[in-house]
């Protein structure tokens, strides 16, 4: 089966989506949120990978990025891997009632690939759109920081904290990123 949505040329920039199987509202709780910016820091650290956009929504993730090292799908995958891992065990360790429907929710998704997972946590595509004209960045760009103004939880971009929005805009955010330039 041909995937036109995979990450095909390593030192391009991308625009890429991450869901939550069966789109599950997990991102509620701030550790939750923090997962995703403290695995996203790391590969900025330690993996070469430039993060230019990003917003964390409650069963997705947007972002536009690209690699330093030209090695952009191998960090993509381990970016997924790590942070599946990482929210499974957050929620076996949150024994609420919630929590215990979504790890089963994860079970029966796990059940329906041929991988040897107990758990899925990420769909197993990315959406990933190579940026080609500058438009389409900047259109994905303001897709992106929009997604929580659109979903009702804030006003402003800006307003919401797990996005680059401020980033853009003042220079601020929980986390650096690397601005594009138009």
């Amino acid at each position: 089966m041909s995937n036109n949505y995979a990450i095909k040329e390593q030192s391009e920039v991308y625009y890429v989506t991450f869901t939550v199987v069966d789109w599950l509202d997990v991102f509620i709780k701030k550790r939750y949120f923090d997962i995703i910016v403290e695995s996203l820091k790391y590969c900025r650290e330690n993996k070469g990978l430039n993060v230019h956009a990003y917003v964390i929504m409650t069963n997705h993730f947007h972002a536009i990025l690209s690699s330093k090292q030209n090695t952009l799908a191998v960090t993509v995958r381990d970016f997924k891997s790590f942070t599946a891992k990482a929210m499974i065990r957050a929620l076996q360790n949150d024994n609420s009632t919630r929590e215990a429907w979504i790890l089963k929710r994860l079970m029966a998704n796990a059940g329906k690939n041929q991988r040897d997972y107990k758990h899925q946590f990420w769909m197993s595509r990315n959406h990933a759109k190579i940026y080609l004209y500058p438009k389409f960045t900047l259109q994905k760009l303001n897709y992106i920081h929009d997604n929580p103004v659109r979903a009702g939880y804030v006003l402003k971009q800006e307003h919401w904290i797990y996005s680059s929005a401020s980033n853009y805009l003042n220079n601020e955010g929980i986390m650096e990123i690397d601005l594009l330039d138009f």
